[in-house]
């Protein structure tokens, strides 16, 4: 069905970035398909009749579809740029009595014809009702002084809210969901700019009279759902929007679907029998692949390829300000990208069903930070791995292949009937980079490669300890340089070298106020000292850490004792503690 319905069998592969013609202009062009309207954007129209009659020939009319309906709005006609205002369908001011506007919104059916001014012409009469179809009938009237249309027929245009479309999270019998909404119902659609909601009703198809005129015609049993939802709720939180034009002759359905989705940072795919879609944003992982979860020969690039590896990005979007034509934004540099590349090295990422500078620019931020990526990883894996969906995040901890602890995107995933596993084809993830391209950050990732990690090992096992003091009274817990444990009748420390620790004097029954210092050292295997000097004595040493005081509890006499108020019994006077432990 997907493969019927959109030609997934196709790679997904980036869209063209282009669409039918310029939207902007009053174009006549019999072979264009129908213009299909999403969000809210300029629109010339496309001419489906134009006539001359009445006396002299003096009116002419034109008939324009601006986009498969119904729509929310036709906004206000503008003629040479300039907004036009009507009462009754006639123009008032300056196009007074040389100018006439009908119109209609799409509805299916229609229950009149747009009527010009004159009533029926040649070609279009009551019967005329352009179902389903927003359009608008323009009537110009000859103006023999030359003062209304000088240069003649004159650029119109108007702005234009699309159609709508349909949100699972608004209906009640979808999982989670809640409200009227309902799939194939369009009466009960919703408007909205989300790419993820265009894209999964241009997926679905625009169906009339049971014919499909736009879309992929996929059922909704042929699409997995819950991944549009989770993007959906992500183009909220980005506000990121979808707006533009497409053509149902011009554009592949299959090419339009993949440009919904690059508005929105996402891309579609085919997963198994569903189309499917990902997305860029933070993602936490929900596996762990490891050497005994592998089958075959692990394949990861070292690193990105120099030709992907690029540093400077210029978005080019359609802009409102700009008269809604396609310009470029101004070049965004990553400095320390440029530095590691050794110059700039720019690319011109077009977004054309996107309106939005700042938009455009975190959208191509994506583009190339997802190029710098680790891609692709391939890790034949065992059956079990079949769970894993494309777009999920995993970590790999693979250490032959130098994927130590490293989070992945799920690409692709492909069943091997032969050997009863499944290959999964990552991308790997720095999740630093979304802050990046959204803008709260000013630090970008460092570029992924396979550099190993330093290795620190893991601390051994606890050593025995032999301790004796040289001041009299004190009692104090050890300090070591990994760990310290204190217990019932144990202290344990993990001591790799000589260590000074600081011991708080109001804590140590036995010394006088002020901060004093023990230094520990070993005298022999397993047997330490511990001495304590007054602050002033203290060895300065570099090559001793000073940590402080930790515990409040010292072992002693076959029993655990508090350091504070006063430890009981006494210790005794001078040379060795009398409660001195070995284990």
């Amino acid at each position: 069905m997907v493969a019927g319905g959109l030609s997934v069998i196709a790679a997904t592969t980036k869209p063209r970035g282009t669409v039918g013609g310029n939207p902007t202009k009053f174009t006549i062009n019999k072979e264009s398909g129908y213009p299909y309207i999403m969000g809210r954007t300029m629109s010339g129209g496309r001419v489906v009749h134009r006539q001359y009659y009445g006396a002299k020939n003096a009116y002419e009319s034109w008939v324009t579809v601006h986009s498969i309906g119904p729509v929310k709005s036709l906004g206000p006609l503008e003629v040479e740029k300039q907004p036009v205002t009507f009462s009754g369908g006639a123009a008032t001011g300056t196009y007074a009595d040389h100018m006439w506007l009908h119109e209609q919104l799409g509805a299916c059916p229609e229950s009149t014809a747009m009527a010009g001014p004159l009533g029926d012409f040649p070609g279009w009469s009551a019967s005329s009702k352009l179902s389903g179809l927003a359009a608008d009938l323009w009537t110009l009237k000859f103006d023999d002084k030359g003062k209304k249309f000088p240069t003649g027929v004159p650029q119109r245009g108007r702005v234009v809210e699309g159609v709508y479309v349909y949100d699972p999270r608004q209906d009640s019998t979808y999982p989670g969901g809640s409200g009227a909404c309902r799939i194939g119902n369009e009466a009960t659609y919703v408007w909205s700019e989300n790419p993820a909601l265009h894209a999964l009703t241009w997926a679905y198809g625009r169906i009339q009279n049971g014919i499909l005129i736009a879309g992929g015609g996929l059922p909704i049993t042929g699409i997995d759902v819950a991944p549009f939802v989770e993007w959906a709720n992500t183009c909220e939180v980005n506000n990121w929007k979808v707006g533009g034009v497409v053509y149902t002759a011009d554009d592949d359905s299959w090419d339009v679907l993949k440009m919904i989705a690059q508005a929105g940072g996402g891309e579609v795919m085919p997963v198994g029998a569903l189309l499917s879609c990902t997305f860029s944003a933070p993602r936490v992982s929900i596996g762990l692949i490891t050497s005994k979860d592998i089958t075959g020969t692990v394949d990861a690039p070292g690193s990105a390829s120099r030709r992907q590896r690029r540093n400077t990005v210029i978005p080019r979007v359609r802009l409102e300000s700009h008269g809604w034509e396609m310009v470029p934004l101004e070049a965004v540099s990553i400095p320390n990208y440029v530095t590691i590349d050794g110059g700039r090295r720019p690319k011109e990422v077009i977004l054309p069903l996107v309106q939005s500078e700042d938009q455009g620019v975190q959208l191509a931020l994506y583009d190339v930070l997802n190029a710098r990526e680790l891609d692709p990883i391939v890790l034949p894996c065992k059956v079990y791995a079949l769970g894993y969906r494309p777009g999920d995040c995993l970590t790999v901890d693979i250490p032959e292949a130098s994927l130590i602890n490293r989070e992945v995107i799920v690409r692709e995933r492909e069943i091997e009937a032969g050997n009863f596993g499944v290959t999964l084809t990552c991308r790997s993830e720095d999740s630093a980079k979304h802050p990046f391209a959204l803008g709260t950050t000013g630090a970008p990732p460092p570029t992924p490669d396979l550099t190993i990690p330093e290795y620190i090992p893991p601390p051994g096992p606890p050593r025995t300890v032999h301790f004796m003091t040289t001041y009299e009274g004190a009692a104090f817990a050890i300090a070591g340089s990994t760990e310290t444990t204190i217990s019932t009748n144990a202290i344990t420390a993990t001591i790799d070298d000589a260590r000074v620790f600081s011991l708080p004097a109001t804590t140590i029954t036995g010394l006088t106020a002020g901060e004093f210092y023990g230094v520990f050292y070993e005298i022999a295997t397993g047997a330490f000292v511990a001495d304590i000097q007054p602050a002033t004595a203290k060895m300065a040493s570099d090559a001793y850490v000073f940590i402080g005081w930790q515990g409040t509890q010292v072992a002693g006499g076959g029993g655990t004792y508090p350091v504070s108020p006063t430890p009981p019994g006494g210790y005794g006077g001078g040379g060795r503690n009398p409660y001195e432990q070995e284990r």
